[in-house]
């Protein structure tokens, strides 16, 4: 078993950023978790009866105070996927308040 740090830089986009390093690392099933914070993001929750994730825009300074979630590649005929999936995801902000969601 491995552990790696990954560190994002400012403006980054997380699915997109730890899926190509997963991809550049051949990492075929991993747990992830983080902490951190941004300026605006797009959290939301699972409609059990649209069967879809409804958006929450969250667009002020937050911190994430934990947020959970795994990489595992599926193998479709001969094309290779990364999938990304996250768990609930929880925010802090200046006020007090907590946001989570998905």
């Amino acid at each position: 078993m491995s552990t790696y740090v990954v560190v994002l830089g400012s403006g980054e986009e997380p699915g997109q950023a730890l899926t190509d390093f997963a991809r550049s690392h051949d990492i075929r099933a991993a747990q992830i978790t983080a902490v951190g914070a941004f300026k605006d993001a797009v959290v939301g929750w699972f409609d059990r009866e649209t069967h879809d994730y409804r958006p929450i825009p969250v667009a002020e300074q937050r911190e994430v105070l934990s947020l959970a979630g795994d990489i595992a590649e599926v193998t479709t005929g001969r094309r290779r996927v990364c999938m990304l999936s996250w768990a609930p995801v929880r925010l802090s902000s200046h006020v007090p308040r907590i946001t989570a969601g998905r």
